[in-house]
């Protein structure tokens, strides 16, 4: 819908060119609207007119004519300024008319530009949303299965640690055994069958092993790697070594599990905490947990403290 801009006392110059003097008069008109100036020309004939390209039937004075207000009382007259004279009009009101409907055109024109492209953005959303949807399917689908990877790697971890622990439970590592750098297999045996008769005390029967060799390490003395012959050979050797350093006997070597690397990282947290229960025989580490008077104990890598473990079995 065309709006006329509000009233405004506009000075009289006289246009030079058709176009200003449409601009001209649209002004005035404008003018004299403010003023509640009657019309004879209705709405629905204006645009017959534009339609259909005739000119009214009634001349442009009557048109700008003033009248009455709708309570009969009479509109206060025109500046000079205000007034249209047919000087400013040198062409008829069809023309006018025309000009104005191409306005409007041109306004309805952007419009639809507008719609056409406020329609675009729906369609685009309507295409990332739909998008976003199949996404978020494909994000969901991807969590549960990198769930249940998780929970196969954390299935065989356990497996995997469990296997290590049970081929490593009948070893033994022992430290501080002299080592002369160029040492054969045999040599380093006959060392060990030595070191722990004369020092814990155990006969060559009561000490059989599968094997035994020097492990690859940066220190000078390299550890010795043992493998009992079976378990009570393995705990017998613990149990000797032990009471020897408890009684505070002099053992030059030191007799240690072969444990997997992470109960072995699980024991060195805990380690602190076992020097204080020294004094309680009733205290012993247990794979990778230390167990004091018969209660679980772990380390909290937040707290950075053992934490007692209640419901679990030791």
């Amino acid at each position: 819908m065309f709006v006329f801009p509000t009233r405004r006392t506009w000075s009289r110059i006289e246009p030079r060119t058709p176009e200003d003097r449409v601009k001209n008069t649209t002004r005035k008109l404008a003018t004299n609207i403010d003023h509640d100036v009657g019309s004879n020309i209705h709405d629905h004939q204006i645009s017959s007119q534009i339609s259909t390209g005739t000119t009214p039937n009634i001349s442009l004075d009557s048109w700008l004519r003033p009248s009455t207000t709708e309570q009969g009382a009479s509109v206060s007259d025109p500046t000079p300024d205000e007034v249209i004279t047919h000087e400013d009009i040198d062409m008829d009101s069809n023309t006018l008319l025309i000009a104005i409907y191409k306005n409007v055109k041109l306004l309805n024109n952007k419009f639809d530009s507008l719609d056409n492209a406020v329609k675009n953005l729906e369609k685009d959303n309507k295409h990332l949303k739909k998008q976003s949807e199949e996404l978020t399917v494909q994000v969901s689908s991807l969590t549960e299965k990198l769930n249940t990877m998780e929970g196969s790697l954390t299935a065989s971890s356990k497996r995997h640690e469990n296997l290590e622990r049970y081929v490593k439970k009948q070893n033994l590592k022992v430290f501080n055994l002299e080592d002369n750098g160029n040492e054969t297999q045999a040599q380093t045996e006959a060392k060990l069958l030595d070191a722990i008769n004369s020092q814990l005390g155990l006969s060559e029967n009561e000490n059989s092993f599968d094997f035994a060799y020097r492990l690859p390490t940066k220190s000078t003395t390299r550890p010795v790697l043992i493998k009992c012959a079976n378990m009570k050979i393995r705990d017998r050797i613990m149990a000797k070594f032990r009471s020897k350093r408890k009684a505070g006997e002099e053992v030059r070597i030191r007799v240690g599990e072969d444990l997997p690397e992470y109960v072995m990282k699980s024991r060195s947290k805990l380690y602190d905490f076992f020097k204080e229960c020294l004094d309680n025989d009733k205290a012993f580490f247990r794979n990778d947990h230390l167990v004091v008077d018969g209660v679980k104990y772990v380390y909290d890598d937040v707290n950075k403290q053992p934490i007692a473990v209640t419901g679990n079995a030791i």
